[in-house]
């Protein structure tokens, strides 16, 4: 278990297993950010520097994470209200691919193609996991590591941003390092990976500019070796991770030594 004030407990309860423990005691405290109350949401005054609030409606959740598989299995094994959000995506076919959740490319080029002001505000770049209704996130205990390293404003200008960019690039070189792995294991090659990975970050002009709904001919072929068992699939990523725990901290631990993480409240 971890304080709240210590960066473990806004992560996945799995990386408490994975990660280097200096790492996840890490201070995250953020007072001015918070997504119950959010900070860029409030109305412009005088004492709020907030010059051009975010709709309420949307906060910052205007984006489309990328989720690795092993987090996928998590939900899915958990079988709460996050299974359900993935379990429509798997049905819909919504670019639920082997690696794990990713962005229609459609979706990514509206958001590259964004102007600066429609971040926080337009309502069509919504995350498909944000709960209109209560404004809460549903996937909340198994966030990626962009949503779990954002802050719209924070304690410290001057340090803050580049200690989260710092925690985020770690955490995401950890998404890229468990999620590829659990491909190989699951009898991917690596050119399927690859391929899977073109989608992950989509460079527009590269490829189709494909619809949000994948036709079933595209995904047949990225899951022509689990095809008829998907939820199955993601559930051995996580419980892969589980059983492998060891290995893989090992590796962390040494992704772990090329990052500094300096804050100064």
């Amino acid at each position: 278990m971890f304080l709240e004030t210590q960066l473990g407990s806004q992560l996945p309860g799995l990386y408490g297993q994975l990660l280097p423990a200096s790492f996840l005691k890490l201070n995250a405290v953020e007072k001015k950010a918070s997504c119950s109350n959010c900070y860029m949401c409030r109305p412009a005054s005088k004492n709020n520097p907030v010059k051009k609030p975010f709709e309420a409606s949307t906060k910052c959740c205007t984006y489309y994470p990328f989720v690795p598989n092993y987090l996928v299995g998590g939900m899915l094994a958990e079988n709460g209200e996050a299974a359900k959000h993935m379990r429509t995506l798997i049905r819909d076919r919504q670019w639920i691919l082997p690696i794990g959740v990713v962005a229609p490319p459609s979706y990514q080029v509206k958001f590259q193609d964004k102007h600066m002001d429609d971040f926080g505000r337009d309502a069509d770049l919504m995350c498909p996991f944000y709960k209109t209704q209560s404004g809460q996130c549903g996937i909340w205990q198994w966030r990626d590591s962009q949503c779990s390293t954002y802050f719209c404003t924070y304690d410290n200008e001057k340090t803050g941003p580049q200690f989260w960019l710092s925690v985020q690039q770690f955490l995401y070189d950890i998404e890229m390092l468990i999620s590829q792995e659990c491909m190989l294991q699951k009898g991917f090659s690596t050119k399927e990976i690859e391929e899977n990975l073109n989608w992950v970050l989509f460079e527009q002009g590269s490829q189709e500019v494909k619809p949000y709904i994948m036709s079933s001919m595209d995904w047949s072929q990225f899951w022509q070796h689990h095809y008829e068992e998907i939820e199955a699939y993601f559930i051995a990523c996580y419980k892969l991770v589980l059983e492998h725990r060891v290995k893989f901290k090992n590796d962390i631990d040494e992704l772990h030594e090329k990052y500094s993480f300096t804050r100064t409240r």
